[in-house]
């Protein structure tokens, strides 16, 4: 054999060498990426304003703490009681996601889960919430939602209220944020 054949021979076997080692990790990278799963797309992050509570008014035998924008609600009432805004919200606020996060919902106790009704203007209209599919008696949130968000109408006139029926309400709190 001359030194031109073992060279071949030699140079034969690295060639399929490197293209075993090539498709071998090939294989690999695709096994891998099959059995490992990919990252879950981050949020992004929403930016929470506060949305103050200067002025209010209670009806129907409810007592109210407030502070900066939570009210920590206290009552016991067989008919309806509410907390409404005496000083209108600004209506720059059109258009954009009110979200009120609940809290101490557990200790209290609502009649058929019927929670509270949230109202909008003069008219005390109600507004179509984002996350509450499914209202009682076609107005009132159920007693397991923490979080309610909805959108103030185009037509928003800076009125805003909750109103309760037959509830035992015991530091019921609620905090009020705004979104774009």
């Amino acid at each position: 054999m001359n030194i031109k054949s073992i060279l071949a021979k030699y140079l034969k076997k690295i060639v399929i060498g490197v293209i075993i080692a090539v498709v071998g990790g090939v294989i690999v990278a695709v096994i891998v990426s099959t059995c490992i799963p990919p990252k879950p797309p981050q949020p992004v992050p929403s930016l929470e304003m506060p949305l103050e509570i200067v002025g209010w008014r209670l009806w129907g035998g409810l007592q109210a703490e407030v502070s900066g924008n939570t009210v920590i609600l206290n009552g016991r009432f067989d008919k309806n009681a509410g907390f409404k805004f005496t000083t209108p919200l600004n209506t720059t606020l059109r258009n954009k996601t009110a979200v009120l996060k609940i809290k101490n919902r557990e200790i209290s106790d609502f009649n058929n889960n019927a929670m509270l009704k949230i109202t909008i203007n003069q008219g005390d209209t109600l507004t179509p919430l984002r996350n509450v599919s499914n209202l009682i008696y076609d107005e009132y949130v159920p007693d397991w939602h923490d979080r309610i968000e909805f959108v103030l109408p185009p037509v928003f006139d800076g009125t805003f209220g909750f109103t309760f029926a037959d509830a035992q309400l015991n530091r019921f709190e609620i905090t009020l944020f705004y979104r774009n």
